[in-house]
């Protein structure tokens, strides 16, 4: 994608499972961008859709 001015896109993740947000902080000029905690991840088991081998 080569648009000038764009801010952002989502799209599917590879794996299948959620989407992906890629933001372009330097088309961001009049924004801020404030970052949250939404989950945190011990093992990959806490992935949503990934399961432990076994």
């Amino acid at each position: 994608m080569n648009r000038p001015g764009v801010q952002a896109l989502i799209a599917p993740s590879a794996t299948g499972v959620g989407d992906v947000l890629a933001l372009f902080p330097e088309n961001l000029s009049a924004g801020t961008i404030e970052p949250r905690l939404s989950a945190t991840w011990e093992a990959i088991g806490d992935v949503p859709g990934m399961h432990q081998p076994g």
